[in-house]
């Protein structure tokens, strides 16, 4: 299959192109990869996966290792990240300032939301009090939207903004 140039593509079209095959520079391992989203710069981001590398029977996604992906248009820039300490890496969108939210689970099978700008840094978020967290999305401003549950086990939404949790 012939890839066209990103910029020629309608986003309609670029989200549908879902599995495809990253081969790295200098021998690095190469990757089958997702792309989820792109931003208005035309960084994309997705999930790369290796099951050669990563392969353990005893991990629950059969042995598939997932790791955050940043792209350009081009796909002549590109990053593989993972938050410290995480076996299963899933970013799930980027604003326009490249500041990119997720999910990781560690290495005790506990999931976490993350914020990273490009894969360096990395910022837990975990709404204060609640037993599970579940960020959905960020804006141009950096302010993210999800939800949490309470300690009754119920869900409700929530907005950080500037550091801070609004709850409803």
């Amino acid at each position: 299959m012939k890839i066209k140039p990103f910029s020629a593509l309608s986003k309609a079209t670029l989200l549908a192109l879902t599995i495809a095959t990253l081969t790295c520079a200098g021998g690095l391992p190469a990757y089958q990869y997702g792309i989820d989203m792109i931003n208005d710069c035309g960084l994309m981001d997705g999930v790369a996966f290796d099951q050669a590398v990563d392969f353990d029977p005893t991990v629950p996604s059969y042995g598939v290792l997932y790791h955050g992906l940043l792209l350009n248009a081009s796909l002549s820039l590109f990053e593989v990240f993972d938050p410290p300490g995480s076996r299963c890496t899933v970013p799930f969108a980027i604003n326009a300032a490249a500041l990119i939210l997720g999910n990781y689970t560690d290495q005790a099978d506990v999931m976490h939301d993350f914020l990273t700008h490009r894969g360096r840094g990395f910022l837990n978020i975990d709404v204060p009090g609640a037993v599970g967290t579940s960020a959905m999305c960020i804006n141009h401003k950096g302010e993210i939207i999800g939800n949490f549950a309470d300690p009754a086990a119920v869900w409700r939404g929530f907005l950080l903004h500037c550091g801070r949790f609004a709850k409803s």
